[in-house]
């Protein structure tokens, strides 16, 4: 497969994958209707009677984020901040994979291993990781043109000081400002995703 078939089909599947976490989220608290979409966080959605819906959506997610990084692969040009930018945008899709498919959101119930808090940790450090490792590599590569050129940098700074205030605010509405955290998330996959597929159209 060449790059530019390589772009356009990872790009489509980090776009859907993107699309999709959305759906699931907004599908799950629709259908569970004990869940405060303000109040309660996406993990409470995950781990309830419904959670397998939020559960495929965010390996779907996953999945799309390792796509991203497969498909930018080929553009590396001999840049070491680029490959490891990769690797932690692959390392952070299996971290979602491991906080769906594990099952167990820290609320230690017998009989399971507690790791919820250090998957959603290094969440939080591999996405600040990748945006701020794939800057330098984006705006050389010209994939993302204009303002769009530093977005990596400006993802990062913004994920630097919004992501720590999580778990500070108060718990009547710690939902709503995770799933404002989780729109940088998706919003930073979907411009990855649209980037590959625009490439693979100029290619």
């Amino acid at each position: 497969m060449n790059r530019a078939r390589r772009a356009r089909l990872c790009g489509w599947i980090g776009l859907t994958g993107a699309v999709l976490v959305v759906v699931a989220n907004l599908a799950g608290v629709a259908i569970y209707e004990q869940h405060d979409p303000i109040s309660d966080t996406i993990s409470d959605l995950a781990a309830g009677r419904w959670g397998w819906i939020q559960d495929t959506g965010l390996i779907l997610f996953g999945i799309g984020a390792m796509a991203c990084a497969y498909g930018l692969w080929p553009w590396w040009r001999g840049r070491a901040s680029w490959m490891l930018g990769l690797a932690a945008l692959a390392l952070l899709g299996i971290d979602l994979g491991v906080i769906a498919g594990h099952n167990e959101y820290g609320d230690r119930d017998s009989g399971k291993f507690v790791i919820h808090m250090n998957a959603v940790y290094a969440f939080a450090v591999l996405f600040l990781a990748q945006a701020a490792l794939l800057g330098p590599g984006l705006r050389d590569a010209r994939f993302l043109s204009g303002p769009w050129r530093t977005a990596g940098f400006g993802v990062a700074a913004a994920w630097l000081v919004l992501s720590p205030l999580f778990f500070v605010v108060p718990t009547t509405w710690d939902g709503a400002y995770e799933r404002f955290l989780g729109l940088i998330t998706v919003g930073w996959i979907a411009a990855l995703s649209l980037a590959l597929i625009r490439r693979a159209r100029q290619a």
